[in-house]
């Protein structure tokens, strides 16, 4: 399965997979009357129209369209998946890349709409119950719960994060390695990360993400970083990584060394680097 943006030529499927899902599920929430009014708004023109002034994304499985979830500014609507693949992930994995979007957009809360029915889906994502109330369509009641979530601490996969510093020193690796029990996610203070040219990157945290992936976690708590940090000296910390193949926190389980070979190879190399900078900056 895999995850990529709405095309034209899915229109003609996915209005038939969303209207599948109106007349089959939504019918437990929502009357006949409404149901009937809803569909227009789904035919593959107007699906079309709408991809043109919102994200739409899509789930897809061979050359079929089997899911689909929207982005419209800070709101997630039109989350419909093919109705014979429900409870199979499918939607879990479509509000995953939808909050991965609504976070490189630097949104801190999502907020949508939920049938009755599928507010316990949404729960189970994190989303909590704002208030219930009936929306009117055009004179016709329907029940909806409002839920937002907040987006500020997230998961993220460990090789999906650039490195920004060449070495750990060992002892710092073995007095977080120390505090690691139980080894959860949970168990670590989230890491700061910065969406950097086309990488996110460690704004620190190294030492954590290492002793994170040497008890075998594929993923740790970050957050966006929002700092004014010197960002010219972490481009050039992430190319140093680039130029000797660091490309995940992986790459540095060979490059732990001693806390006073880390203070000469590393400490040592940065300072020059940003006296460097700054004689640089000062002349120009």
């Amino acid at each position: 399965m895999i995850i990529r943006s709405f095309e034209p030529e899915d229109a003609e499927g996915l209005s038939q997979l969303i209207i599948q899902n109106l007349r089959q599920v939504n019918s437990q929430d929502y009357s006949t009357e409404a149901i009937e009014a809803l569909i227009p708004s789904y035919t593959p023109e107007k699906l079309i129209e709408l991809a043109g002034q919102q994200l739409t994304l899509v789930s897809v499985m061979g050359d079929e369209v089997v899911g689909t979830a929207t982005l419209d500014c800070d709101r997630v609507r039109n989350v419909f998946v093919e109705v014979a693949l429900h409870q199979k992930g499918i939607g879990r994995e479509l509000m995953l890349a939808i909050e991965d979007h609504a976070r490189q957009r630097r949104f801190k809360k999502l907020f949508l709409l939920s049938g009755l029915s599928a507010q316990g889906f949404y729960q189970k994502l994190g989303y909590t119950i704002v208030k219930r109330f009936d929306n009117d369509l055009n004179g016709i009641p329907l029940p909806v719960v409002q839920m937002e979530k907040d987006l500020g601490v997230f998961l993220k996969s460990l090789d999906e994060i650039q490195p920004s510093q060449l070495f750990v020193s060992s002892g710092k690796l073995s007095y977080v390695m120390g505090r690691f029990d139980p080894p959860t996610s949970d168990s670590l203070d989230p890491i700061p990360v910065k969406m950097l040219d086309n990488d996110v990157i460690f704004t620190d945290g190294h030492t954590r993400a290492l002793a994170a992936f040497l008890r075998g976690l594929p993923k740790v708590r970050v957050f966006w970083d929002e700092d004014d940090l010197d960002w010219e000296a972490y481009r050039i910390c992430v190319e140093w990584c680039k130029t000797e193949g660091i490309f995940t926190i992986a790459d540095l389980k060979e490059r732990v060394i001693s806390p006073e070979d880390y203070e000469v190879l590393w400490h040592a190399r940065c300072r020059e680097m940003q006296q460097n900078l700054e004689a640089c900056r000062n002349i120009k």
